[in-house]
């Protein structure tokens, strides 16, 4: 009879129980450490001591900050526990809360705070009483708990990457564990089970090396990893060279640290490995050397290693003594080359000090040379690179080696290859957080996989592109990529490329049901149902288990939302949820019922406001808006609700939202506000600035038809695109000229091919919705209750207002204030004694000092208002032109003030005028940095609010004499 999971966690729990009988603590504390750092966090380490010295605290172990840089290879994802938190474990049978409150008593009274305890217990804890443990820790130390039991721990031990555990202090049979089903590897399995290992052969160290790491890196098998290490383990019973025992050691160092996450017991393996010999044979045999150093440093870091600082900087010494002498040899271009390399590594695992620029720079070296190495290993090289990325801040070293390298693979092995290396730099920067990067690099392998005719590739990095733009809240360009990989999909040869179109519908659809454009997600939904019979295995399909998961579960959450909050969208909402007729909906729609079902409309409403980018059924009505925050500016567009309207309408806003992601890294000096898009459809293409002082406003229209061939689909996105740049070009302060330089670097990296992919926005839209939807939802009305909602999503971090300090301003300001009190006072001298008399004027400097301003800020504001009445005074001269003006101003600025000079009435030194005038002067400030206003309408607050963030424009100020009382 087959084992089952069951009976595994049966057999560890009753081994756990025995641990009190056979009076085995430490043995339980080493389970549960070896168990928190798996499962908890990398960053744990024992916390024993002496008695006299203070105890343990009550704590078994606890956490230490760690490293990114020490963190040694893994398999799994790389956890820390956030904050601090100790650790208390126990086997005895009874009074288990009382010895909770003890242990947490101790630890809250002795040593560091932190913020979490976690208590394992041998013994079952019922959940009451875990409750009540929880809430009297809380009230008590204002301080969180969690009880892991004995039947919680026997269930975790009997996964497969921590069984190792329960078979190295359980001693549970190995072939306990349920059967794999792998006939290959279980008739190997089979037959290493029967016999031992006779001799050194390297045929049987290699396959037992592979059926290791298999366990490494397959859920399947990882249970097996122990059996295999002590297979391994029995090659060093024979008399081998000291190459062939150097392998076997590397390996059971590597097996050993990255599938059970320690060393402690197996230092030895470290030590006999450098103590073979002085020497390596060969660079490989030292590269692999400093990868068993950077384990055995990683390992003492993290407390899991007993190993000395002396052994280790011995051991560094050792690999650095070899890579200096063969450097100093004669050698072929092909040796050269690896040892470049290896010294590149050397350095890059530097892990006592940052040389990770110089070993880049020894990187660029084997680059430089790979015509002349034509065998050289450049993905090995590529595969370094990428694992470097999450030890490393962003490094312009580093971009310049991947292009150079990406290049050279091209060449040699094919696009494809490039793509692939562009992968897995995105996966590697995107699980670091660099959203950005992780972008880039998926554009560059779609655009070679494409161009290679690599269809699959191509579509899957599209989904991963769409994936990334919806988590950096660019919906709507999220929303594309989901439809161009469904648009292409639908028309590919390959019937592995056809699979792509439900997934992409089922991206699509997901996108929209987070924008509240629910109409649309239950129209795709249908759409992806269908296609998902015709060009997959259906619902038991893997690969679309997790997508399909998801909508379903959204549609019973429609489902109940639409029943509580309005019965016109609920009636809509059931008729086309019913029509599937699918019984995992029908599951699901009570359970959504029994959660939302007791809580009132405000709290339903409240959960709209915070996870939602808009409110429900937006779609439906005659009228459409979507907003949205993104580099400080508040989007919003507004367009009459029809299939061609909203196709123009979204690739408008898609193509805007790629401009950003592609701005991510980029500096666009945006002024910070509210905008207004209004798009409307007519004969010819046409855009207006409409902004007012207080709104950036812009009428749009567009051609009133789709386009009905290839010129019109480019003519009509050369359109929507030039609308974008526009937009952006008149709220960045980037002067004409940069802004040029800065369009032609974003050419240089492919933003036509990200703007368009595939095809068109409205030509996919409108393949994928059909008219009809829109014949039906325009007739709908809106969830009265929700239309007023005021919901704005929060915007990725990625995509925050730049408000770091401008250096060129920084550089000059001190000289600018000078300047400033200097010239500003020449017109005005005799203006000042009598607006110091004036009470209202007085008023006024006390409210602007009050916000900020500065005697400078008021000088100029005054001398400002000074000119520009007397400039307006003068007799027009018919046919004056701007520089005749600029010149007559410039005179009036520099002319002493006089009893003949024009008097100015007081009433003209308002706040509001004052206001006005600074902001005016600030665009001749922007202008002395490289900036440049293109607005044509002067927005106060905007402009203020760059100034105050960018120039830190109300900081500074210079030791000067008095102005005002």
């Amino acid at each position: 009879m087959a084992n089952s999971i069951r009976t595994l966690i049966t057999q560890i729990r009753f081994s756990l129980s025995n641990l009190g009988a056979q009076n085995r603590f430490h043995d339980f504390e080493d389970i549960c450490r070896h168990f928190a750092r798996k499962r908890l966090g990398l960053n744990i380490i024992p916390a024993t001591g002496p008695v006299q010295a203070g105890g343990d605290q009550g704590r078994d172990f606890e956490t230490y900050k760690i490293i990114p840089e020490l963190r040694p290879a893994k398999t799994d994802e790389v956890k820390t526990v956030e904050g601090s938190a100790a650790f208390a474990c126990t086997i005895q049978k009874n009074n288990i809360p009382s010895k909770v409150k003890s242990d947490t008593k101790s630890i809250m009274e002795q040593g560091s705070p932190v913020d979490i305890i976690y208590f394992f217990s041998q013994e079952n804890v019922p959940i009451s009483k875990r409750h009540e443990l929880q809430k009297w820790a809380l009230d008590t130390y204002s301080v969180r708990l969690e009880i892991l039991d004995g039947e919680f721990l026997a269930e975790n031990l009997a996964d497969k990457d921590l069984f190792w555990i329960a078979l190295e202090y359980l001693q549970i049979p190995l072939n306990l564990y349920p059967e794999v089903n792998d006939i290959d590897y279980l008739k190997t399995k089979e037959l290493w089970e029967k016999q031992t290992v006779t001799g050194v052969n390297y045929a049987a160290f290699d396959e037992l090396r592979t059926l290791g790491r298999r366990c490494l890196f397959d859920k399947e098998t990882k249970q097996d990893l122990m059996f295999w290490i002590g297979k391994l383990e029995e090659l060093l019973s024979f008399e081998s060279s000291v190459d062939f025992k150097r392998k076997v050691l590397y390996e059971l160092v590597a097996l050993r640290i990255r599938g059970t996450g320690t060393l402690i017991g197996w230092e030895k393996y470290l030590r006999e490995y450098f103590d073979l010999k002085k020497d390596f044979t060969h660079p490989i045999e030292a590269g692999e050397a400093i990868v068993v150093m950077t384990y055995g440093h990683g390992a003492k870091f993290r407390g899991v290693a007993n190993l000395t600082k002396d052994e280790l900087r011995k051991w560094r010494a050792q690999v650095g003594d070899y890579i200096k002498t063969e450097l100093s040899k004669e050698h072929p271009k092909t040796i050269q080359a690896v040892l470049y390399e290896l010294k590149g590594t050397f350095l890059v695992n530097n892990t006592y000090e940052n040389t990770v620029d110089e070993g880049l720079d020894w990187w660029l070296k084997v680059a430089n040379m790979v015509d002349e190495t034509p065998l050289f290993p450049l993905e090995q090289l590529s595969d370094l690179l990428t694992a470097l990325i999450e030890f490393m801040e962003p490094n312009p070293k580093f971009d310049k080696l991947s292009e150079i390298l990406d290049t050279h693979l091209e060449k040699r092995v094919g696009g494809f290859a490039a793509a692939e290396k562009s992968r897995d730099r995105a996966i590697a920067y995107r699980k670091k957080g660099d959203l950005g990067r992780a972008l880039k690099e998926l554009h560059k392998a779609k655009s070679s996989w494409f161009a290679h005719e690599t269809l699959y590739g191509s579509l899957l990095s599209m989904l991963l592109i769409a994936d990334i733009y919806s988590e950096l809240g660019l919906n709507y360009a999220a929303k594309y990529y989901a439809a161009a990989v469904a648009y292409i999909a639908s028309r590919a040869r390959e019937e592995k490329d056809k699979t792509f179109l439900p997934r992409g519908l089922s991206a699509l659809a997901e996108y929209e049901y987070m924008n509240g454009e629910w109409a649309h997600f239950l129209e795709h939904t249908d759409i992806a149902l269908r296609a998902l019979g015709a060009f997959s295995t259906g619902m038991d399909d893997k690969r679309m288990e997790k997508d399909y998961e998801r909508a379903f579960f959204y549609s019973s959450l429609i489902y109940v939302f639409t029943e509580m909050l309005d019965p016109t969208a609920f009636k809509y909402a059931e008729k086309r949820i019913r029509a599937w007729n699918i019984d995992i909906i029908d599951d699901l729609i009570p359970m959504a019922k029994e959660s939302w079902g007791k809580k009132d409309t405000a709290e339903l409403i409240q959960k709209i406001k915070t996870e939602y980018y808009g409110y429900p059924f937006n779609d439906i009505g005659e009228l459409r808006e979507v907003k949205f925050e993104a580099a400080g500016i508040i989007w919003r567009f507004e367009w009459k609700n029809g299939l061609i309207e909203t196709a123009k309408a979204e690739q408008l806003i898609a193509i805007i939202q790629i401009f950003l992601a592609e701005s991510i890294r980029k500096e666009l000096y945006l002024l910070k506000g509210n905008t207004k898009i209004i798009i409307e459809l007519g004969e010819n293409f046409k855009i207006e600035n409409k902004s007012t002082p207080d709104q950036f406003c812009w009428n749009i229209i567009f051609p009133k038809n789709l386009p009905v061939n290839k010129e019109e689909t480019e003519r009509f996105h050369r359109e929507s695109l030039a609308a974008a740049i526009s937009i952006i070009s008149e709220l960045s302060l980037l002067s004409n000229a940069r802004l040029t330089e800065l369009l032609k670097s974003f050419a240089k990296e492919g933003l036509v091919n990200k703007v368009m992919a595939g095809n068109s926005y409205e030509v996919v839209f409108t393949d994928l919705t059909p008219k009809e939807l829109y014949d039906e939802i325009t007739q709908e009305s809106s969830i009265n209750k929700l239309s007023s909602l005021d919901i704005l999503h929060k915007q990725s971090p990625f995509l925050d207002w730049k408000n770091d300090l401008i250096a060129e301003y920084e550089a000059q300001s001190k000289k600018l204030i000078e300047k400033r009190y200097k010239n500003s006072v020449i017109p005005i001298r005799l203006t000042l004694e009598k607006l110091n008399s004036d009470v209202n004027f007085k008023e006024t400097v006390r409210k602007l000092r009050a916000e900020g301003w500065k005697d400078w800020h008021i000088l100029m504001a005054i001398s400002l208002i000074v000119v520009n009445y007397r400039v307006n005074s003068l007799p027009r001269i018919p046919g004056t032109n701007f520089e005749q003006m600029t010149k007559v101003f410039s005179e009036e600025m520099n002319k002493p003030e006089s009893e003949e000079s024009i008097l100015v009435p007081v009433v003209e030194f308002g706040e509001t005028e004052m206001k006005n005038l600074l902001a005016m002067s600030m665009t001749s400030t922007f202008k002395m940095i490289g900036l440049e206003l293109k607005c044509p309408t002067l927005n106060r607050e905007a402009i203020m609010e760059f100034a105050r963030k960018r120039l830190r424009y109300f900081d500074d100020d210079i030791p000067h004499e008095s102005f005002f009382d």
